[in-house]
């Protein structure tokens, strides 16, 4: 009987230890997919920034035309612009992330 009493024992414990660790794996996961929701959004953000700053530094507008006086600013728009045949410069790469709070803010921004 004693023997019977601390198997089942035994057994609640491993039971209960397993239940620990499955929760504390589902927090861990759970935690590292919002750690990288979030690197995800921080780096999408950067990346527009980075977009609205060099299309300031070569003049180009929101509509991909050039609206600059400078031929400086052309000189070397081709580093980061492939010229379309309408005129317009369109990006050489464009990140995305599909996550929907992360595109929202890249869509409302002025090159959204």
């Amino acid at each position: 009987m004693a023997v019977a009493r601390k198997s089942k024992e035994a057994e609640v414990t491993a039971r209960r230890i397993k239940a620990m660790m499955q929760d504390k794996w589902a927090t861990e996961v759970a935690t590292a997919k919002e750690e990288m929701d979030q690197q995800g959004l921080i780096r999408i953000q950067v990346d527009a920034k980075f977009w609205d700053v060099v299309c300031i530094e070569h003049a180009i507008d929101p509509t991909g035309s050039y609206s600059g006086n400078a031929d400086v600013q052309l000189k070397r728009v081709n580093v980061y612009y492939n010229e379309a045949s309408c005129g317009r410069y369109v990006p050489h790469a464009v990140p995305m992330d599909l996550e929907p709070g992360t595109m929202d803010s890249v869509q409302t921004g002025p090159y959204g």
